[in-house]
């Protein structure tokens, strides 16, 4: 292995360390402050009951109440609605990302990484990177969403989960094909790439960000804390693995798998928050346990 190599394998190594580390502290942090301004809002309130419904809190409180009203056929109804029109706009959204890709001023910039990549390659390490970028596939992540939907109801009842998972698959892949067509001339150069290369966006960044994403809500949604830490870590990581390698082999440009994050994370945000107007799982709303989750806003 020469210097290059040497750099590139750093670089994955790397990326993997900072990818876990940064998850969890921007989750761990978003525990904290919420859980201080918690205990600000009841201070205050044990001061001055007068100012209770009022403010942050009284804001805080009256989400709640209203989606708590939310129930029965109108939850669904207004999951369907939200979720259409988040991800009408995710979709718009998009296609102006995907057209900016196409601007030579981008391009420019590139070209030269994946030439980088492809004339410093080395054997073993291309070997590991074809194996990594399989966690991407269509039949990998289609898979991962429903083993993950079925767990969850089997320990939690929650037939949410396994319609959130696989609804987030479909529309990441009706997105990705509608984008094929709209985004054209942005494949590598065959040349460059090692296997299928493939136009904007990265599907297989997309779909392992948004199945890891909606699996990871729903994991905090329920059991909170440590556990939602782990489990944003896992989609950080995950989605480094796929982007580096799908990077490494030439079979996207970077702004490609960019994208594919993006949409990924999009569909996952969407549909978690048309996702929270749904009913609860009732063993853990039984047990308590249900908890909002810290990495993602509540309406």
């Amino acid at each position: 292995m020469d210097l290059h190599q040497i750099a590139l394998v750093c670089l994955f190594v790397l990326g993997c360390l900072a990818a876990v580390l940064f998850a969890r502290s921007v989750v761990s942090r978003s525990i904290a402050s919420r859980s201080i301004a918690s205990r600000s809002m009841i201070w205050a309130e044990s001061k001055s009951p007068e100012v209770t419904g009022s403010g942050a809190s009284g804001v805080l409180e009256l989400s709640r109440s209203a989606r708590a009203r939310v129930h029965g056929p109108m939850s669904v109804l207004v999951f369907l609605a939200l979720a259409g029109l988040g991800l009408l706009f995710v979709s718009m959204l998009m296609w102006g990302f995907g057209e900016l890709t196409l601007l030579r001023v981008l391009t420019r910039a590139d070209h030269p990484i994946i030439a980088y990549f492809s004339e410093h390659r080395d054997t073993w390490f291309t070997t590991l990177m074809q194996r990594i970028t399989v966690v991407g596939n269509r039949r990998v992540t289609l898979g991962l969403a429903l083993v993950v939907g079925l767990w969850f109801l089997a320990v939690n009842r929650y037939w949410v989960a396994p319609v959130l998972l696989v609804l987030t698959w479909l529309a990441i892949a009706q997105i990705q094909t509608a984008l094929k067509h709209l985004v054209a001339g942005t494949v590598p150069d065959a040349s460059l790439a090692l296997g299928p290369a493939g136009p904007f966006p990265s599907g297989g960044a997309a779909r392992i960000v948004g199945v890891a994403a909606m699996s990871a809500w729903l994991l905090g949604r329920i059991y909170g804390g440590s556990v939602s830490r782990w489990a944003w870590s896992v989609v950080a990581l995950l989605g480094w693995l796929e982007a580096y390698s799908r990077i490494y082999l030439g079979r996207h440009w970077v702004l490609d798998v960019l994208g594919g994050v993006l949409l990924g994370s999009l569909v996952a945000g969407v549909l978690a928050i048309a996702g929270s107007f749904l009913p609860p799982p009732r063993s853990a709303a039984r047990k308590g346990a249900l908890r909002p989750d810290p990495a993602l806003p509540r309406l």
